[in-house]
């Protein structure tokens, strides 16, 4: 049996706003429009991400990787998606 590696996290992350504790408000249910969550779930999440010191960076780091989960950077996966898409286009 292969033994897996580990997930390796950039160093940005040990200062992001966010907790294993928060979680729930950020990863709660997605749907194609990146957030099936309620709406208190998702506000929370935002506000988290609206205070956070890394927040440009974990957005970032979405969009580049491609998330398909929950609130970065204080975007859901549609917005996340949006963003991509004109970054995609300005730059060709």
């Amino acid at each position: 049996m292969r033994e897996k590696l580990p997930v390796l996290s950039p160093a940005w992350t040990e200062h992001a706003a966010c907790s294993p504790e928060t979680a729930e408000a950020f990863f709660n249910g997605d749907d194609k429009r990146g957030y099936l969550g309620n709406k208190k779930d998702r506000l929370k999440a935002m506000a988290l991400c609206a205070q956070c010191p890394v927040a440009k960076q974990c957005l970032e780091d979405a969009i580049l990787r491609g998330e398909r989960h929950g609130i970065r950077g204080g975007k859901t996966t549609s917005e996340r998606d949006a963003m991509a898409r004109s970054i995609r286009r300005h730059s060709s």
